[in-house]
């Protein structure tokens, strides 16, 4: 039987806000257990999520919604609202032609983004915003969602 080194685990610490203290002791017995099912489960819905919606967008509406956040710090609690996403997109097109110009359709855009459910939405902002956080190539979003 071949060696088989078990990685060991590693401590990180992080801030919660009281009100994200509070749901996790109404939900867990302890706040390192809950980190342990949380953290792992968020990279498993962000897989899941992101290969539900990989190849739904054209090129052009990837870059247009990648524009449409160019600047944008997003809200956590609103990052999953698929209605924010939209009005949000809404007004990029309406002030500055910003779904058009990059060569996709606002109504087909706008009603891709609606059939999006609200992991969906969440994800691809927070893929965008991985985007833009890390200074990445544009390879790095075709590659994750055409």
């Amino acid at each position: 039987m071949a060696n088989v080194k078990k990685s060991v685990p590693k401590s990180i610490t992080f801030r919660v806000s009281e009100e994200l203290e509070k749901q996790i002791n109404n939900l867990y017995d302890s706040k390192g257990g809950a980190a342990e099912k949380i953290v792992p489960a968020y990279f498993e819905l962000r897989k899941y999520s992101l290969g539900e919606i990989k190849g739904f967008f054209t090129k052009e509406e990837v870059n247009a919604l990648t524009d449409s956040l160019n600047g944008i710090i997003q809200e956590v609690d609103f990052q999953a609202n698929k209605g924010i996403a939209i009005a949000h997109l809404y007004d990029f097109q309406q002030y500055e032609s910003g779904i058009s110009r990059h060569g996709a359709t606002p109504d087909i855009l706008l009603d891709k983004v609606n059939k999006l459910t609200a992991s969906q939405v969440y994800f691809l902002q927070e893929e965008i915003n991985i985007f833009w956080g890390k200074g990445k190539q544009f390879d790095f979003l075709y590659d994750t969602l055409l």
